[in-house]
Formats: structure tokens, C-alpha cells, sequence
């Protein structure tokens, strides 16, 4: 099938924008058969014999996929077939192709008229493109931006029908400050020529503001004719002061447009007779030098900065006056240079390692090694595209700020914004799947450094060796500035400031810290603040965010202590957010128990399989008002808080614990059974005795049943599997379905383990029976 025929209708069309046609031109034989075979179409069609007529023109644009005529014809057709989508498309096509005839205005009229009644907004654009460019008509460009304002268009296709509309309704200097933070050269290029048609075409637009802001355009966008031409021919006559940068932008792009050192010397002769340097911008100077760099007349772009520097001198240039010295042989001056630079910024690596190389390239070896050190953590820390590093002036910038709000008795709120901006959009941080660690790997060589020739502050630079102080300048470089440790403290700070200010600000900085590399596999005071606020304030959708993000760096573990921390969150059994995560947790903890079932249905030996086989499943979904008791105080105990406390911890609060209610004496319980199996721990078995005590104890006016399964849980934590089947046993005729199910399904765990007949067909017929 031939590429273009899609757009007659043999194929569905999902993008209708134009399409370039195949460059390729047939043979001069092709063209004539292909011309023949519309011909014979022609007569089909006349006859009324549509279909054999489009049989015919399918061959032909297979011959001669450029030519129109057969793409009209068989739009012809489609429409007065009723089929008008086909026919748009092959009057869009044959539009495209016939720009040089004499009927292509029809055409476009045509496929404006199917667009607008088949309301493709695509070609409808197009088309009014073309008839504008035909005859400027103001309805035309209303159409169009309606069009535009419906279809949320990008935003340059609607400065551009702004420009446009300005030829009938007047200028409108608001269009430019749209554009003030637009940077995208390539759309800024197209702004820019409509522009310049303006500016052609309409007496509005020569007033001298516009003319100005247009110039503006022109020279972000890099359009270096236009800005030429219009400075030269409009902006010159109604000018009514010298504006000494624009004059400054008109040379650049005058030396942007000479490509002969003619033309180019007059320029340069301009620039030189030029003399008010010193109200011309820092960055306008740096590129003027830069222009004339790049066609490498090192000469005369030192005679240039010679010029600017008996008005004006700053570090930048001065940097760069030393760079051309070097490239045009004048080692001596440049060293001067750098030298004079070094006596005010005696702490700047950059300007040392110039000096190095100058040095180096003068042979005065000697001289060269004090600034040899210097040289190589430039080489390793110069700045690439991609480049996760600050370069040395960004990290004192930074260290300013974290000196400035820690000097203050009130935190300043703008500089710790300043800082967390910075760190929270730092790659080398938040990404999700870098270790920290591997960027050392990267940067293991022994370079010869010392405490002077860094210049950041860093931690007892005495006692730390010359690859370690190296190591350390690589981590702050990359941290930005500062130490982890800092960073933290920046956080800290903008966390407890806000604290009584703004909750919901604090809320979402301790979420934000989820996604700092280094904080990703440890429990943090940011997790526990957060646990902390979410209960205080009854906040059962931040609590869930905030269980999310530590059950990822605990697994599942952690949901003992949220069965626990949801004793005090009424609202947590409605909480979509908590839902999920249980729901998340049940299929963690019933997979063991399918695992099993699975492997006792592949055997089919013994009465294990035969009892299996009368088993009703057990289902995993509880009912809402089972998950409701299953969420209160008594049910929390699915499996053991995890060691989260020390022994000794564990001993101060026996000692000190002044409540003896149900509440304590359980915590204290949970506490000692689950640290009886620490490595560390000798009196193992007293702390099992102890649990068990205070389990008993807390629940002496409980329901037996819960008591009951409670203790076969302890049990079954500690090993004791035979006490624990007893205990579970007497909860299987209990009357309260979900601690029922729960010890059923924890009996079916034990039976891995239990090879008793009888033990199986008690728990078979007890599931069964409920």
C-alpha cells in the first residue's frame, strides 16, 4: 500500500498533521500512465461508475504518489459518496501537493470547509494558515484562536496569532510579557519572524517601546538579521535617546552576520571606538568576548578587553582576559593576571590551577607544583552537562546561608527555603536508585591535597589524611556545599519552625524526606516525628503515608506496631489509605498458608488429603464489622511488636513503670517475649516467663477466649508449639467470629509440623463446623 494513500481514506489517519511526500520522483513513463489512468477515471466518474473510478486512482498514485490531481479526483468522489472524512483527507493531501498551481486557494478552501464541518481542528489550523498567507483577513486569525484557546495549543501558536492580529486591532506590548520567562529558543525563532513581518507591515509598530522589546526578542532568540535590520531601519529613526545596550547587542549581531574579516574588522573598529563600558552588563561583555574567541583573533579580542577594562573590570573578565593571554602565547601576562586575581581570592582553586598550567606550559616546574594540588581537583570536579557537583563558589553560597541561620535567634525563613529548594532538587540525593557510597568508588586516587588548597570549611582538617580531605571535598561538593549531618540540621530546623506555623507544611517536608538516598534504609527522628504528629492530630491519611514509608524500610515487621498505634486513630478502620495497606498485609500473611494447602492437595496419601478434600475454604476477606473488632485493642497481637527497645530499656521500664493497667502490663509482655530470643540476652528463659506472666496478668477480667488466644500466640512466638496448639484448640468453639478465624488459621500454620491424625481432623472438623 503506498504511504499516502492513508490519506484518501484506505486507512485510518490518527495524526493529520502534513506529512513530508516522497522526494523521490517517478520515471517520466510512470507519470504519463499515472496521468492516463486519472484520465480514464475521469471518464468512470462521469459515467457513474465511482467505485471502478477509485479502483483506478489507488494504481495511479502508486505510479506517481506526487501528483494532486489523482488525490482531487478521489476526494471528489468520497463526497458526493457522503463519505466526507475520506474526502477531507484527499483534498488535504492534494492541497499539500498543488502549493504552485493556480487552483491551490481552492483547494484549501475546500478542505476548510470539510474541517469545519467535520470539526477537525488540525486541518481546519492549516488551512486557515494557508488562506492567510493568501489573504490577510482579521476573521480568519479569530477563528484560528478560538481554535487555539479551545484546544489548550501550545503557547507560542498563540503569541504567534497575537502578532498576527496586531496588523488589524494595534500593537499590544502585553504579549511581551508573556515571553519574559520563555526560553525555549527554537519556538522563541518563530516568535521572532512573526515579528519581523509585523514590524514590516504595520506603521503601529514602529513606536519606540515595541521596537525595543522586539530587539529583546530577536537577540535571546538569536536571530542576528532581523535584530541588524530592524535596528538599523526602524529603531535608529525613532529612537529618541542612545540606549548603550542595544548599541552593544547591534555590533554583536553585525560581527554574528559578517562571515568576511572584512566586514568583520569594521565591526571590531567599532567596538574599539566605543566608550561607555562601564553601563554595559557584566554578561553582554563576557559574550562580546566570547563572539569574537570563537573566530579565534585572540588579538584583537585582548585589544577589546584592554578597551573595557580602563572603564570596567570584574573577576569574570579578568578570567578571561587571562585565558586569552594563554591562548595567544603571552604566558608572562597571563600569569600576571591570574597572579593579581589570586592576591583578592586567595582561597579560588580555579584561579590556581590556571596557574598551574601556565606554568607548566612556561616549563618553570618548580613554580608549577604549589599549585599542582589544585590543578587536579579542578580536572576532577570541572563541571559537565550532566554533572551532579557544585562548583566551589555555589557551596559557599550555600554554607553562607546555613552560618546565617544558625546566628539568628529567629530562623529566617527565606534562607532555609533557599536551602531546601536547593537540597530537595539535588540529584545526587533524592535519586531513587543510586547508593550513596558509589560515588566514592569513582574517585579512590591519592591525590597530594592539604587544608589550604580547599576552599570550603571542613570538620578537623588536621586529622583527616590526604585522601580522606579529598573525599570529603568530593562528598560536599556533591551534597552541595554541606555535610550530611548539616543538611539534617538545615531539615530540622524548617521542621520544627514550622511546626506551630504551618502543620500542613510540616506534614509534607517530612513526607519530602522519604526520598533522600541516605535515609532510605533507616528509621529517622523525620519517621517518628511524623508518627507522632499523625496521632496527635487524628490524621489517619498522613498516618498511612507515613506507615507506607516505614514498611518499606521494615517490611512487613512493622505492622505489629501499627495493629498497636491504631488503638488511638478512631477513624483509621474508614481510611482508604489504611485499608489498602492491610489489604496488602493479608495476602503477605495468608501466602504461607496457600503454599501449604497446595502442597497437601498435590499429596494424596494418608487421611490428610482425605479430610483436606471435606475442608470448606477459610476465607481470607472479613466483613466490616469483623474488621472492625479486628482493628479495637484486643486483636492488635497478630504477630509481636519487633525489638525496637533495648534490654536495658526493657529492665528501666520494669523499674520505673509506675501504671499497672491492662494497657502497660500487655506492652511489657509483648516487650519481653519479643526480645527473648536476642543472641545477647542470657536469662532467655526468664524473659519467656515473664511474658507470659504479664500477658496473663493483663488479661484477668478479659474474655477467656481472647486470653486463650492470645497466649497460644506467645507461645507459638517463643517455639512452643504443643502449648500453643492447646491454647488455640480452646479458641475454635469461641463465639466471636474473627479471633475464631484468626486461631484457626494460626492452628493451620502448626500442622506443617503436627504429623497427629488427630490433631488434623480436630482442626478439619473445626473449620468445617464454623
Amino acid at each position: 500500500m503506498a504511504p499516502v494513500e492513508k490519506f484518501y481514506g484506505l486507512e485510518k489517519v490518527k495524526k493529520t498533521t502534513q506529512v513530508k511526500m516522497r522526494k523521490k520522483q517517478p520515471s517520466a513513463k510512470a507519470r504519463a500512465k499515472a496521468e492516463r489512468m486519472v484520465n480514464e477515471a475521469s471518464v468512470l466518474y462521469a459515467q457513474g461508475d465511482c467505485n471502478g473510478a477509485l479502483d483506478i486512482l489507488k494504481q495511479a498514485t502508486k505510479l506517481s504518489p506526487n501528483d494532486y490531481r489523482a488525490y482531487n479526483l478521489a476526494a471528489l468522489i468520497q463526497e458526493e459518496l457522503g463519505n466526507i472524512d475520506k474526502s477531507l483527507n484527499g483534498y488535504f493531501v492534494a492541497a499539500m501537493l498543488s502549493n504552485k498551481t493556480t487552483n491551490n486557494k481552492h483547494m484549501w478552501d475546500k478542505v476548510y470547509e470539510l474541517a469545519v464541518y467535520c470539526d477537525d481542528d488540525t486541518k481546519m489550523i492549516s488551512a486557515i494558515d494557508k488562506l492567510y498567507k493568501k489573504n490577510n483577513e482579521l476573521p480568519l486569525l479569530e477563528k484560528k484562536m478560538d481554535i487555539l484557546g479551545r484546544q489548550k495549543e501550545s503557547f507560542y501558536n498563540i503569541i504567534c496569532c497575537e502578532i498576527d492580529m496586531m496588523l488589524f486591532k494595534g500593537v499590544d506590548l502585553q504579549v511581551f510579557e508573556k515571553l519574559k520567562d520563555y526560553h525555549q529558543k527554537s519556538q522563541l525563532k518563530k516568535i521572532s519572524r512573526y515579528l519581523n513581518r509585523l514590524i514590516r507591515k504595520s506603521p503601529d509598530s514602529h513606536s519606540e517601546e515595541f521596537l525595543v522589546e522586539s530587539l529583546g526578542v530577536f537577540y535571546r532568540a538569536e536571530m542576528h538579521e532581523f535584530y541588524e535590520t530592524i535596528y538599523a531601519e526602524y529603531y535608529e529613526e525613532v529612537a529618541t535617546r542612545k540606549n548603550n545596550i542595544l548599541q552593544v547587542k547591534y555590533l554583536i549581531a553585525q560581527y554574528h552576520n559578517y562571515s568576511d574579516n572584512i566586514g568583520r574588522n569594521n565591526v571590531v573598529n567599532s567596538i574599539l571606538a566605543y566608550d561607555n563600558w562601564s553601563s554595559v552588563e557584566d554578561s553582554i561583555i563576557l559574550e562580546l568576548l566570547e563572539m569574537v574567541q570563537e573566530s579565534k583573533q585572540y588579538e584583537v579580542c585582548i585589544k577589546i578587553a584592554l578597551k573595557i577594562r580602563k572603564q570596567k573590570s570584574f573577576f569574570q573578565m579578568e578570567c578571561k582576559l587571562g585565558e586569552l593571554y594563554k591562548l595567544n602565547g603571552e604566558y608572562t601576562n597571563g600569569c600576571k593576571i591570574y597572579t593579581d586575581l589570586l592576591q583578592h581570592n586567595t582561597l579560588n582553586i580555579e584561579v590556581k590551577a590556571k596557574l598551574y598550567e601556565l606554568y607548566e606550559l612556561m616549563g618553570k616546574t618548580e613554580y608549577a607544583k604549589q599549585f599542582e594540588n589544585s590543578s587536579k581537583i579542578v580536572n576532577e570536579t570541572k563541571l559537565t552537562k550532566d554533572d551532579l557537583r557544585y562548583n566551589t563558589k555555589e557551596c559557599e553560597k550555600n554554607r553562607r546561608l546555613y552560618e546565617q541561620i544558625l546566628n539568628v535567634n529567629e530562623p529566617d525563613q527565606d534562607a532555609i527555603d533557599t536551602l531546601l529548594e536547593d537540597f530537595f532538587t539535588n540529584k545526587f540525593v533524592i535519586a531513587e536508585n543510586k547508593k550513596f557510597k558509589s560515588f566514592y568508588e569513582k574517585n579512590r586516587k591519592n591525590y597530594e591535597v592539604n587544608s589550604s588548597t580547599v576552599g570550603l570549611v571542613i570538620r578537623d582538617p588536621e586529622s583527616k589524611n590526604k585522601r580522606d580531605l579529598v573525599q570529603k571535598y568530593m562528598e560536599v561538593t556533591s551534597l552541595h556545599g554541606l555535610e550530611q549531618f548539616e543538611w539534617h540540621n538545615v531539615i530540622r530546623i524548617a521542621v520544627y519552625s514550622s511546626l506551630e506555623i504551618d502543620i500542613e507544611k510540616t506534614k509534607e517536608l517530612i513526607l519530602k524526606t522519604e526520598k533522600i538516598t541516605y535515609y532510605t534504609d533507616e528509621i529517622n527522628e523525620f519517621d517518628l516525628l511524623g508518627l507522632k504528629i499523625g496521632l496527635i492530630h487524628q490524621d489517619a491519611t498522613f498516618l498511612a503515608d507515613m506507615y507506607r514509608i516505614l514498611i518499606y524500610k521494615t517490611n512487613y515487621s512493622f505492622f505489629n506496631v501499627i495493629y498497636f498505634l491504631n488503638r488511638f486513630v478512631p477513624n483509621a478502620v474508614d481510611n482508604e489509605g489504611i485499608i489498602k495497606l492491610y489489604r496488602n498485609a493479608q495476602r503477605f500473611y495468608f501466602l504461607r498458608y496457600e503454599k501449604r494447602t497446595n502442597a497437601i492437595n498435590q499429596s494424596k496419601e494418608g487421611t490428610r488429603a482425605r479430610y483436606l478434600l471435606e475442608i470448606k475454604p477459610i476465607s481470607a476477606e472479613l466483613t466490616k464489622v469483623e474488621k472492625e473488632a479486628l482493628y479495637t485493642k484486643e486483636l492488635f497481637i497478630k504477630s509481636f511488636v519487633p525489638r525496637l527497645c533495648y534490654i536495658s530499656t526493657i529492665d528501666k521500664i520494669d523499674q520505673t513503670a509506675k501504671r499497672r493497667n491492662e494497657t502497660v502490663l500487655f506492652l511489657r509482655g509483648l516487650l519481653k517475649l519479643n526480645n527473648c530470643t536476642s543472641r545477647v540476652l542470657k536469662n532467655k528463659k526468664q524473659f519467656a516467663s515473664d511474658g507470659i506472666d504479664l500477658i496473663r496478668e493483663a488479661h484477668e477480667n478479659s474474655d477467656p477466649d481472647l486470653l486463650n488466644y492470645n497466649l497460644g500466640r506467645a507461645y507459638h512466638t517463643i517455639g512452643m508449639h504443643l502449648q500453643a496448639e492447646k491454647h488455640y484448640f480452646k479458641c475454635t468453639e469461641s463465639l466471636n467470629t474473627p479471633l475464631r478465624k484468626m486461631a484457626i488459621y494460626n492452628l493451620s500454620l502448626l500442622s506443617g509440623k503436627n504429623k497427629s491424625r488427630s490433631f488434623l481432623i480436630k482442626l478439619f472438623d473445626s473449620a468445617s463446623d464454623k
